[in-house]
């Protein structure tokens, strides 16, 4: 059909009106392209590692600075939560430790990792440096010394399992609702490292340590910011770690097994002193053993000469006999009995 001059204008203007249309769509479909490469690159790159060990599964989250993390367990399925999203090859974890973990997978826009794992196993987690390590130990299986960090080895003690609760939302960012920010002050001394914990009220709690691994229980639900203690360079502590537990929040901190520890309340303040070492007695030297004094050999005997016996004098000449005695004689006269005697030449018989 020809188009007639009138008409011409007509489509000018309807021209003009669809090309403003469509340059707002342009640009907001250019501006979503250049936003969705962004948002990837917001989520840090970790290296994920899964080793398996003597007696326990371990996978290391290699972080580019230290996290804030949570555990969970509940029955089969552990849930660890990081505090940034994060990429990674979780896909290894299953791989790496097939009697431990049967799949993982990434959760909540990257900031969690869900394990499923092939059993009611314990899970204990640990902060040391810029790396999270997760431990999975077979339940009933052989007791075993707890592992030491991969980069500073220390001696053993016996792990603290992660407590089992109920599935629980993830806390957000900050403080969920009911739950309370603690602060964590710590600070080096001469001999000890103290550590204090700053709660908003007043909060009760029990402490427990075995070996390496000193366990705080409080009584309240709390989001604990545990960077004084995870950053590295802190005397007599190695990582630190919390999480929910069922009567409240617990915290795990991993310290050098050859201390001590005294703790106190002061206000709604927790304060922990790690001290070095334990009380030692002196101890006296040790006395030499007695060194035995030489045999002093024995004086000869000198052999004395003995004079023989001077020979016995000759026997003396034998008496000469005595005479027979005279026979004797007796006669009763009456009631008396008389003998008579016979006198011999020499005298009267013996």
């Amino acid at each position: 059909m020809r188009r007639m001059p009138h008409d011409l204008p007509i489509q000018r203007r309807r021209s003009a009106l669809l090309g403003g249309v469509r340059l707002p769509v342009l640009a907001l479909a250019a501006v979503l392209s250049l936003a969705a490469p962004g948002s990837a690159s917001a989520q840090e790159a970790v290296a994920v590692r899964a080793v398996p060990q003597a007696f326990f599964g371990r996978v290391t989250f290699g972080w580019a600075a230290p996290v804030q993390h949570q555990a969970q367990v509940n029955g089969t399925t552990a849930t660890i939560t990081f505090d940034r999203p994060f990429q990674g090859d979780v896909a290894a974890i299953a791989a790496g430790l097939r009697d431990y973990v049967s799949s993982a997978a990434l959760g909540d826009g990257g900031r969690s990792v869900v394990l499923t794992m092939t059993g009611p196993h314990s899970v204990r987690t640990t902060a040391n440096g810029n790396s999270v390590l997760v431990d999975l130990r077979k339940s009933g299986g052989a007791t075993a010394a707890a592992p030491p960090a991969e980069t500073a080895p220390r001696p053993s003690s016996t792990p603290s399992p992660v407590a089992e609760v109920p599935a629980a939302p993830r806390p957000a960012a900050s403080a969920a609702p009911g739950q309370a920010d603690v602060r964590v002050r710590a600070a080096p001394h001469e001999t000890y490292t103290r550590v204090v914990f700053d709660w908003p009220a007043n909060v009760t709690y029990t402490l427990d340590k075995d070996g390496d691994q000193l366990r705080l229980r409080f009584s309240r639900p709390g989001r604990v910011d545990l960077t004084p203690l995870t950053r590295g360079g802190l005397p007599l502590v190695i990582g630190a770690t919390s999480f929910a537990a069922a009567d409240g929040t617990s915290v795990d901190v991993r310290v050098d097994p050859a201390t001590r520890v005294r703790h106190f309340r002061n206000g709604g303040s927790v304060v922990v002193d790690i001290l070095r070492g334990a009380d030692t007695a002196a101890v006296a030297p040790a006395r030499p053993a007695a060194v035995p004094s030489p045999a002093v050999p024995a004086a000869p005997q000198r052999e004395v000469a003995t004079a023989p016996a001077p020979p016995l004098p000759a026997a003396t000449a034998a008496a000469p006999p005595r005479p027979a005695a005279a026979p004797a004689s007796a006669r009763a006269d009456g009631g008396n009995l008389m003998v008579s005697v016979a006198r011999g030449p020499n005298g009267p018989a013996a």
